[in-house]
């Protein structure tokens, strides 16, 4: 967002600043459509078959047709990557709501292998037993496995 002293610069972006972060639709013609496609569409014309409205800037509460592009469906996921919106995109200790390193994930494993109870491990490591299962199950922190085992 580009902003002055903290508030919206554009009436775009004023428009929807307090909203939640969504996709805004409108009705128009009597069909619920996309903010951002209406605003490229009165801007620059009809978008084409088979492709979609991107966000330059990154922002879905964004409708300055400025900071909106056309693209195909796979550019769009290519961006979501690229910008980290993806599942996964922060893995590990990366991801800012982690509770565990790596260090620890790998000493959780080993424990487990040792015959360490899964109710041990999630009160040693202040964490859920669903937390402890799903790290043991190879559900979440799929990136991280001992050597040798692959």
């Amino acid at each position: 967002m580009n902003t002055v002293a903290g508030q919206p610069a554009t009436l775009e972006e004023q428009v929807f600043v307090a909203k939640p972060i969504t996709y805004e639709k409108i009705s128009k013609n009597g069909k619920r459509t996309l903010i951002s496609r209406v605003m490229w569409i009165d801007k620059h014309g009809p978008i084409p078959n088979g492709k979609e409205i991107r966000h330059k800037c990154d922002n879905p509460l964004c409708i300055n047709p400025e900071h909106l592009e056309i693209g195909t469906h796979y550019e769009n996921m290519q961006d979501m990557v690229k910008r980290g919106r993806c599942k996964g995109s922060h893995p590990g200790s990366e991801n800012p709501s982690a509770k565990l390193t790596e260090s620890d994930v790998l000493k959780i494993i080993k424990m487990r292998k040792n015959g360490k109870l899964l109710i041990e491990l999630a009160k040693k490591y202040n964490v859920s037993l669903s937390c402890i299962k799903r790290i043991i199950n190879g559900k979440s922190w799929k990136h991280i496995q001992l050597k040798g085992e692959a």
